[in-house]
């Protein structure tokens, strides 16, 4: 991986981790780091409250600036939240 992929998957889980602590009232989060095909993956799954993704009226730049550096990398990022219910984003990046 390049020095700037890297640092990018770095900030966007550390954004991840710390929207964790400050919005989700989480009590526990799963991180699972996989390869698989040529692809690195990153995991990170709380039992928080949950939120509706496409329902945030005044979304932070949090969650735009981690898409926008998923992209600028050729990675991807989904995220998958349900209010209640918790919140799992994944990010993926090719190794090749």
């Amino acid at each position: 991986m390049t020095v700037e992929t890297r640092r990018n998957i770095y900030l966007v889980a550390r954004e991840a981790l710390h929207n964790v602590v400050k919005h989700s009232a989480a009590t526990k989060v799963d991180i699972k780091l996989s390869i698989l095909d040529s692809r690195f993956s990153i995991s990170i799954k709380d039992d928080g409250k949950g939120f509706d993704p496409g329902k945030l009226e005044f979304p932070g730049n949090g969650l735009v600036n981690m898409k926008k550096r998923m992209n600028d990398i050729g990675g991807e990022i989904m995220m998958k939240s349900e209010a209640g219910l918790g919140t799992l984003i994944e990010l993926i990046v090719s190794l090749k």
